[in-house]
């Protein structure tokens, strides 16, 4: 295979996406993750060249064992940013792996439309997970980017005629990519959040409590209930299911007893966990704790009931208990004790 086969505009969005599904195919550090959210947001552009490059590789599946691809790609993902390493340099070898990608997929970045649609309808049906400490982007075949935060499992099914996700355990970001004739639908618990092309994060707290944030376009969440039956001339079941839509900016939570409630939240903060942080505002001190556990196995306890009501702000990094528990006793009257397999907090002695 030669790259002189393929000759793709360099600098252009679509030389960038091609070099972006190489390089996060093989997985990104936390700045290349971060680099990778400014460049796809950045213009219309980017956002459609991703969509078709992811495509591209979907229908390409079968060359991916390739030699020389196994070798471009292991070359561009070496190829992230280090210091004393010129920018140059690192570009150069990118866009080796970004020929070699759109000149598998060649014939079909040209092809008229109808291709694609038929190449995108295709059945698509994959388990993804992370473990601790872990966060992952996955690329979905119609181009949506699902973010994986600690310790999360999902399921993935594209039909002919439908996109469903089912989050089983901790949170998701979705980036929907656009498709009007197959609606982008997310199962969380008793939750069914639907969207054509928009960018909204799912939270699963245990099986019965869900938060929906939506950063930016619009869905629909409805509740799924068990089918009502009759009895003689009368209907029994569930009451009529709830639904809401949500506009950018608007957090949806559920309580686990159908009472749902909906406001404002800062997207900054909700998002915070892509880059490696916990942004606390005026929260709880059990809730924080909750969250800071996501991420460690060496949990943290409150012994002390009264200590639950302390309220904390300020921003952490996530896997690292020990700067958020030297936080917590430095500024507040609180001791922690490590007991081996836990540390636990309580009021010092007054």
């Amino acid at each position: 295979m030669k790259n002189s086969d393929f000759d793709p505009p360099v600098g252009s969005s679509v030389i960038e996406a091609a070099t972006w599904l190489a390089r996060r195919s093989d997985g990104l550090c936390e700045d290349g993750d971060t680099e990778f959210r400014a460049w796809i947001t950045a213009s219309a552009d980017n956002r459609r060249a991703w969509e078709d490059a992811t495509r591209i590789w979907a229908l390409a599946g079968s060359l991916a064992a390739h030699p020389e691809i196994i070798r471009l790609r292991a070359d561009a993902v070496a190829a992230q940013p280090v210091p004393g390493r010129r920018r140059s340099a690192v570009w150069g070898l990118a866009i080796a792996a970004s020929a070699a990608v759109l000149w598998i997929g060649g014939a079909a970045w040209f092809e008229p439309p109808s291709h694609s649609s038929q190449m995108a309808s295709a059945t698509y049906d994959r388990a993804l997970s992370t473990g601790l400490g872990e966060r992952a982007t996955f690329a979905l075949p119609d181009g949506t980017a699902l973010t994986l935060n600690t310790r999360s499992r999902a399921v993935v099914h594209f039909s002919k005629g439908a996109r469903r996700v089912t989050l089983l355990e901790g949170q998701a970001l979705f980036q929907v990519a656009k498709d009007p004739r197959r609606p982008f639908v997310v199962r969380a618990a008793d939750r069914e959040i639907t969207a054509v092309g928009t960018e909204f994060d799912v939270r699963l707290f245990g099986s019965d409590r869900v938060r929906v944030s939506l950063i930016e376009g619009k869905v629909k969440i409805a509740e799924v209930v068990e089918r009502p039956h009759m009895i003689g001339a009368s209907v029994v079941g569930p009451a009529i299911p709830q639904s809401a839509v949500l506009e950018p900016g608007e957090q949806l939570v559920t309580s686990g007893s159908r009472e749902t409630s909906i406001h404002a939240m800062d997207a900054a903060n909700v998002t915070s966990w892509r880059d490696g942080r916990m942004v606390f505002a005026n929260t709880a001190l059990i809730d924080a704790v909750s969250e800071v556990n996501r991420y460690t196995a060496k949990p943290i306890r409150i012994t002390d009931p009264d200590l639950r009501k302390l309220r904390i702000s300020g921003t952490f990094r996530t896997g690292q208990p020990d700067g958020f528990i030297v936080a917590i006793t430095e500024y507040f009257p609180v001791l922690a004790d490590d007991e081996g397999d836990r540390i636990e907090l309580r009021f010092a002695a007054r």
